[in-house]
């Protein structure tokens, strides 16, 4: 229960509805082998958690450069010359790094330019506001919160945010269907179905 210095009462229902739409998150819980899992040996793409081998669809290196030879090898003398990490914002300083990495990026898609951020946190902030100027961003509810703050990013400059329940493609098309005047972009999280 807590009080709402607006209203005056005492309004305890916010937890209940919270409560509710994380009910999944206890059988995700029972069943998940990865969840709060301690992975303590890679062998490729498979990984072991205790004495369970299991093939890994659940990492975030998309691109699966993490165990290319060229790569692993090539690490050691930007490590002698950069150190673990460049440990600058973009906005502040621009290591060398970036704008080479860039340079060769462009040149391999044939691109006009390329931007390099090194986080999603960056990404999101910065990509979501172009795309979506003033228009209208239809956000999931369930959204990663990096998506969020891009969407309030873009919200400080004129663009709509328009929340829709969490995996709910029908209630995103009523929405879009509502919308059709404004150029609108589209943000969701993957189905947990």
């Amino acid at each position: 229960m807590t009080y709402s210095p607006r209203s005056g009462a005492a309004s305890g229902n916010w937890l209940a509805r919270w409560l509710s739409a994380c009910a999944d998150l206890e059988d995700l819980v029972s069943h998940h082998h990865l969840l709060d899992a301690t992975i303590e040996e890679i062998d490729g793409r498979r990984i072991r958690v205790g004495e369970r081998w299991l093939i890994d669809f659940a990492s975030c290196n998309y691109l699966g450069l993490d165990l290319d030879r060229e790569v692993i090898e090539a690490i050691p003398a930007y490590l002698d010359r950069w150190g673990t990490h460049p440990s600058w914002s973009r906005m502040l300083g621009n290591p060398a790094l970036y704008p080479q990495i860039e340079a060769r990026l462009t040149g391999l898609l044939g691109a006009p330019d390329s931007l390099l951020l090194p986080t999603l946190t960056h990404i999101h902030a910065s990509v979501i506001p172009v795309l979506a100027s003033d228009g209208t961003i239809f956000v999931d509810s369930r959204a990663h919160k990096t998506i969020w703050d891009g969407c309030v990013a873009a919200r400080g400059h004129g663009a709509t945010v328009v929340r829709y329940a969490h995996d709910d493609p029908e209630a995103l098309e009523r929405l879009l269907r509502r919308h059709p005047s404004r150029p609108g972009w589209s943000a969701w999280t993957a189905s947990t179905r």
